[in-house]
């Protein structure tokens, strides 16, 4: 996970705080709770570039609302709700709700892909 992070920092994709702060995630979530590699690697990529993204004030667009009404109805919503606020909390962006929604779509991935391993 680093060496994908640090790619992202080395060409300018990320800045210095959004790596720190994607680093500091990868350790007290990921490892911590065991997450599935593959799975975290996407979701953290996309949690930096998001991050990067906010802080240059491109904010995507709300999804679609078939795929959030799938997120919403999966079985891990309410941990993916309650993983994504603490995680926030270590952020010093704040993220609009177009944002938290595909945060939401890769926590889901992770829960669901841990429930697979």
């Amino acid at each position: 996970m680093e060496t994908r992070l640090n790619i992202l920092l080395e060409n300018n994709v990320i800045d210095a705080e959004v790596y720190e702060y994607a680093m500091k995630i990868f350790q007290e979530y990921a490892l911590e709770h065991n997450w599935n590699e593959t799975a975290t690697e996407v979701f953290l990529t996309h949690l930096a570039m998001a991050s990067q993204r906010i802080r240059n004030d491109d904010v995507v667009a709300p999804m679609d609302d078939f795929i959030l009404n799938e997120i919403k109805e999966s079985d891990h919503f309410a941990s993916v709700l309650e993983v994504t606020e603490k995680i926030l909390e270590h952020s010093q962006i704040p993220f609009p709700e177009s944002e938290k929604q595909y945060i939401w779509l890769h926590l889901t991935n992770v829960l669901n892909s841990q429930q697979e391993d």
